[in-house]
């Protein structure tokens, strides 16, 4: 059974791209056409909430996949410190350049364009704000450096819990059991607010499991039942801005149950399989994470010094995105990649070490 799917990179990357899409537009003057526009369901182009929303089901999935195949449960610590390299040293690298950015970053180069962009960057970088943003775990205000790392923040809580998700799903092959286990998570989501978007994890852990059984079932379907389903998937994804009075809560279980539709439509399509596995797909997936990370910073600097030269959003957002992906590669290629394999042999060395001390201590 496969253990990574190089297709779900290339729709991660999807992903990343719609929320650069929806900061891009976020940063437009709102004329009554710009409202339109972002009222209707056209916004499920560039809805960066539901992209969100399929970063988390996408974790869920991957993180658990490589445990519930092989009906293993993960070394906690050796877990945690493979995660802490994965996300910490892009971030970090993120904040000191946002720091660097703010320097020549000219308030008054925005002054034409949303209210929205001028909700950033608004006031000084304490030490102490810089400080609370590098382990994503006390208060913070990311809206003074890199706005985008509230969604970490939940990441980081999330991956620290979901180990016990996955215990959980080893212990029995029922998908009652499985089912029970996430309306569990529902139910610590609506008491805990830091676990608030637990079940999307869950969602993918549990899909993790089943994926085999599940995509075979959707790629036996006749190709009008396959199109049904996607689009059903589709819908759910954009359910905030096609399903008007939904509360928070239920767009987000709604956008995350059609992340999974769309998923599992992926892994059964050879179609969107092949197409997202090219070598562009893949790059974009490749480079995700920074890219998520790099692409507000710039946004607000470039745009902030070339919008009143040029009176261009486009050009302003094309500019970004060239320099956004060529910064995403380099901290992919010079970062993150040394930095995971760092991370792995560390974790590797240190339980290698516990288990013979163990073993020694036993002896004894």
């Amino acid at each position: 059974m496969k253990r990574r799917f190089i297709e779900l990179d290339g729709l991660r990357g999807l992903a990343a791209l719609s929320v650069f899409f929806s900061h891009a537009v976020g940063l437009m003057y709102e004329t009554d056409n710009i409202k339109a526009v972002q009222a209707s369901p056209l916004r499920i182009l560039w809805d960066g909430a539901g992209a969100v929303d399929l970063f988390f089901v996408l974790s869920g999935f991957v993180l658990a996949l490589p445990y519930v195949c092989k009906v293993e449960n993960p070394k906690y610590l050796q877990y945690c410190f493979r995660r802490a390299f994965r996300l910490y040293p892009a971030l970090w690298f993120a904040l000191v350049l946002c720091l660097v950015l703010r320097l020549g970053y000219d308030p008054a180069g925005m002054s034409l364009l949303s209210d929205w962009s001028r909700t950033m960057w608004t006031s000084d970088v304490t030490p102490g704000i810089f400080l609370r943003n590098l382990p994503l775990l006390f208060g913070h205000d990311s809206q003074q450096l890199d706005p985008v790392i509230w969604t970490l923040i939940l990441e980081l809580r999330l991956s620290i819990v979901l180990p016990v998700i996955i215990v959980a799903l080893n212990f029995s092959r029922r998908l009652s059991f499985d089912l029970a286990i996430l309306a569990l998570s529902l139910v610590f989501a609506n008491l805990i607010d830091a676990l608030a978007l637990l079940p999307l994890f869950a969602l993918g852990a549990v899909a993790a499991k089943h994926h085999a059984t599940w995509s075979l079932k959707i790629a036996e379907m006749k190709k009008f039942w396959w199109l049904v389903v996607f689009c059903a998937g589709i819908l759910l994804y954009g359910n905030r801005w096609i399903i008007p009075g939904l509360s928070n809560f239920q767009q987000e279980m709604g956008s995350g149950f059609g992340s999974l539709i769309i998923i599992l439509c992926t892994l059964s399509s050879a179609a969107l399989t092949g197409a997202l596995s090219k070598p562009l797909p893949h790059f974009m997936g490749q480079t995700s994470y920074s890219f998520y990370l790099l692409h507000l910073p710039l946004m607000l600097f470039v745009t902030s010094r070339l919008f009143p030269l040029t009176n261009s959003n486009f050009l302003c957002s094309v500019v970004t995105l060239i320099i956004a992906y060529l910064l995403a590669y380099w901290v992919f290629r010079f970062i993150e990649q040394p930095m995971n394999e760092l991370g792995r042999n560390i974790s590797i060395n240190f339980t290698n070490w516990l288990q013979r001390s163990r073993a020694i201590k036993d002896q004894a």
